[in-house]
């Protein structure tokens, strides 16, 4: 299905009334409404290449016309009324190749057409497999290429057997299985990419996103049937395999790296599991594991490895020391499906969740798809899938395991760790989601020790270690016989000096001043590949924008060359400095927002909060704007949850008025328009307004992505709900201003940052905390009272359920509890009534040792901004 589609003006009313004429579940009328949208397109949805030539060849009869005739108004209208085609038919044009490129980082300027053009060709031409060899070194046919991928991928994901050590079942206390809400699924559908490559079936996220008012019901009864079931319908597990090149020009098979194109019904099964297994990850996955949990990153790790190497090469004694990097082969697709179980029942999974997992990974059909054309469907016994959002998730539960291992064969003292002197701290292994880092001391007891742990757990997972790309460093106290002798034990590449963990290396590179002299000066908006080329001709950064080597990062080095900022310096400062993230596209409040706290920014559009919670936390940007309450919608729940999610801090407050003006195209009169586009809650707030003028409210992501929409589309008889500003940026006339219900309608916005503003005593300040009450009649009017104790003014308390807590008693969740207070964290009183309210409070004794009490922000008065 073409994602261009989407845009015809009359394909969402189509879709409505035909998926409302279907009979079946949600599988069936997926199925049965293909074949309707191909016939409906066909007729419907003009080429944009045939319009394009026609158009320009009517045009350019029209205009030597004209030469003759220059007076004739039909010819000058005939000219104009093409040249809107013409362009109408090039944006389209656009829009297909931008979508089709995959380009997410390039949405506003003039016409890129060709930029995205060029994109999806050399796309096309670096994934096309032109030709391969084989295991001996023989060249392919191609008309046998299909055949080799196919028997390859169904001999990989072909079970070799595991043997299962026993298990003590312990007490189930993880349950997930349960029927989702209707929140968990529109979740799950809008966190996805709209277009996203998608399955078998060929409908992308964003026809569930556009029809949502329609097929709602049906993604409820299709979730609840498999929830319910513990079972996934026929056809929904079925998945096809894209195959992306490691290298430059690969040679066999193996250079290629197989992704999963999972059908959407299925992805939102798994997204849901997902949102649920998250809370739980942090509690039951080592702390030496740093992917894909919350609040935890890779950065941390790779600083930790880098502090591990440098005092190894310090480090004085007899006592010689190793680091083993261990890259897995095939980590995925090799995980054996009776090792998933056991990992997942000694986790503590109930046997209901573990039953919809295994579902969901087991059994799936696979076809490759090899230069645009299908394989013939082979099935699986073993494997999870890239692509499958379950899986990474799955597979470091798994990983865990190996961490259980390590750590036993430590305790029992045959495998002796790496001890950091200064703290005392005991270090045997980081992970790096598929790759390991080991440490310990060279001696032959350790080696064989590590020895035995990895075969067992070789033995029990289906894994195996990639001998060809693994490493093994030693310090400089160990001789060359026993060095030798080491390398021969573990069968992997001896030691050089350059040691690559996802371009992290296992020495320091002493290149600062090097970087420093060949970088532009910050006013660039890139850095030229030609400098790295030439300057870097060893292969150093990869890229100026990877995040996965803190070293390598350049914004990091521009951080450590240039003194960074810091919160104390930005709140005095009027934001000329300043990189503001906020969720929208241009135009949006939340840009107003950051361009009223801090007038001088540069204001940096994310799709999603997310996205703003990430730049902020990679040093990408130095503050994020956050909506967080509105005086009609109330509070913004999902955001208080990323508060809670994320380690960042807030360092100001800003109270903008939202005043919603009603935008359509040049031209446009309101008694003309039939539907008006915006945000749901900026709907809800112009509720009778709208009404008055008698046309169709349909919701989108946000009020200026609405206005962008009306004007990109050209649309005639559609406006939008957005701001003044959103108007000006895209063209658009303003029907009428102020059309808010309520006058009095004002969005509080949190201003987020890296570090935290330094409480003092000099002036007022507002403080917020989170908590969660023990249990007992009056505990939350006790936990309340050390404030009014101490003469503490509460400003605002806000609840929200504490996930999974729901034990099976009378009460149906415990809540947590967001507190905002006038009292700065410097004044005793303060102190005090924390140090009590600790008394009362689970979380916060949980939370004491991390940090005082888990403040969540210290905001000073002065910083608040009252707009009027």
């Amino acid at each position: 299905m073409e994602s261009l589609w989407y845009f015809h003006p009359g394909f969402k009313l189509f879709v409505d009334s035909a998926w409302s004429s279907l009979q079946g579940n949600l599988s069936d009328k997926l199925s049965a409404i293909t074949p309707s949208i191909l016939t409906w397109t066909k007729d419907n949805v003009p080429n944009f290449r045939k319009v394009i030539r026609q158009t320009l060849k009517r045009l350019e009869g029209t205009q030597e016309a004209l030469e003759n005739e220059p007076t004739s108004q039909f010819l000058h209208n005939l000219e104009y009324a093409l040249c809107s085609d013409l362009s109408r038919a090039y944006k389209e044009e656009q829009a297909f190749w931008a979508i089709r490129s995959r380009i997410t980082w390039l949405n506003e300027g003039d016409r890129n057409t060709s930029f995205f053009h060029n994109s999806v060709l050399i796309k096309r031409r670096r994934n096309k497999i032109q030709n391969l060899r084989n295991n001996v070194g023989e060249d392919i046919p191609e008309h046998q290429l299909s055949n080799h991928i196919s028997s390859f991928f169904s001999s990989l994901f072909s079970s070799q057997g595991c043997i299962i050590p026993n298990l003590q079942s312990p007490t189930p206390h993880i349950s997930i299985a349960m029927p989702p809400s209707i929140g968990e699924i529109h979740l799950a559908i809008f966190s996805m990419g709209k277009f996203k490559a998608p399955g078998p079936d060929g409908f992308h996220p964003f026809f569930f996103q556009r029809h949502w008012a329609t097929i709602w019901p049906d993604l409820l009864a299709f979730c609840h049937q498999c929830f319910s079931t513990k079972s996934l319908p026929s056809g929904t597990n079925n998945t096809c395999i894209s195959l992306i090149p490691k290298i430059q020009n690969p040679e066999t098979i193996k250079q290629f790296k197989p992704i999963s194109l999972c059908n959407t019904s299925y992805k939102i099964i798994t997204k849901i599991l997902v949102q649920r297994i998250r809370p739980h990850l942090n509690s039951i996955i080592s702390p030496n594991q740093s992917s894909f949990l919350p609040g935890r990153g890779c950065d941390s790790n790779y600083l930790a490895a880098y502090e591990i190497l440098h005092s190894m090469k310090k480090k004085s004694g007899q006592k010689s020391w190793f680091t083993i990097k261990i890259d897995l082969e095939k980590v995925y697709d090799r995980l054996e499906w009776d090792f998933i179980h056991f990992c997942l029942t000694r986790t503590g999974f109930d046997r209901d969740s573990i039953q919809l997992i295994m579902h969901c990974i087991s059994n799936p059909s696979f076809h490759v798809k090899v230069n645009g054309v299908n394989s013939s469907d082979f099935p699986a016994s073993r494997g999870i899938r890239q692509g499958d959002p379950l899986s990474p998730y799955i597979f470091i539960i798994c990983m865990n395991y190996l961490s259980f291992l390590i750590e036993s064969a430590c305790q029992e003292g045959t495998w002796i760790p790496f001890r950091f002197r200064k703290h005392n701290t005991l270090v045997s292994h980081l992970m790096f989601a598929d790759d390991l880092l080991l440490f310990g001391e060279a001696s032959p007891g350790t080696l064989a020790s590590m020895q035995s742990t990895l075969s067992n757990f070789w033995d029990v997972s289906g894994q195996c270690m990639n001998n060809a790309k693994s490493k093994f460093s030693i310090s400089k106290m160990l001789d060359a016989v026993c060095s030798s002798s080491s390398q021969f034990r573990l069968q992997i590449t001896p030691p050089n000096h350059r040691h690559h963990n996802h371009r992290c290396s296992l020495n320091f590179p002493r290149r600062r001043n090097l970087i420093a002299s060949s970088l532009p000066p910050p006013s660039s908006n890139y850095i030229s590949q030609a400098i790295l080329s030439q300057k870097f001709p060893d292969g150093s950064p990869s890229s100026a924008n990877d995040a996965a080597n803190p070293f390598l990062l350049f914004l990091h080095i521009y951080v450590g060359i240039a003194e960074p900022l810091t919160s104390s310096v930005a709140s005095k400062s009027d934001g000329s400095r300043l990189r503001v993230a906020y969720q929208g596209v241009n135009g949006a409040y939340s840009e107003l927002a950051a361009e009223t706290a801090y007038p001088n920014c540069e204001a940096v559009p994310c799709d999603q909060f997310d996205t703003a919670f990430e730049a902020l936390e990679r040093w990408l940007v130095d503050r994020a704007v956050l909506p967080i309450e509105n005086s009609l919608g109330g509070s913004i729940h999902r955001n208080y949850d990323l508060l809670l999610r994320h380690r960042l801090h807030i360092v100001g407050e800003v109270k903008l008025p939202i005043r919603h003006c009603l935008l359509a195209n040049p031209g446009v009169k309101i008694d003309e328009l039939k539907r008006v586009l915006s945000h749901p809650q900026a709907l809800a707030q112009c509720e009778h307004t709208l009404a008055k003028f008698g046309v169709t409210r349909e919701a989108v992501d946000d009020t200026a992505g609405a206005a962008k929409f009306v004007a990109f589309n050209k649309l005639k008889d559609a406006g939008a709900v957005a701001s003044a500003a959103a108007a000006r940026i895209y063209g658009l006339n303003v029907l009428a201003e102020d059309i808010q219900d309520d006058s009095d309608n004002v969005t509080r916005f949190l201003m987020l940052a890296r570090e935290p503003i330094i409480p003092g005593s000099d002036r007022p300040f507002k403080t917020s905390i989170v908590f969660s009450h023990t249990e007992g009649p009056g505990a939350l009017f006790k936990a309340l009272a050390v404030f009014a104790l101490r003469h503490i003014n509460l400003t605002k308390i806000e609840s929200r359920p504490l996930r999974n807590s729901n034990n099976g008693s009378s009460k149906c969740f415990d809540y947590l509890f967001y507190l905002d207070f006038e009292a700065s964290m410097a004044d005793p009183n303060a102190q005090n009534a924390l140090r009590h309210l600790g008394v009362f409070s689970s979380f916060l004794n949980a939370m004491t040792m991390i940090a005082i009490v888990a403040i969540l922000t210290s905001l000073q008065r002065d910083m608040i901004l009252f707009i009027s």
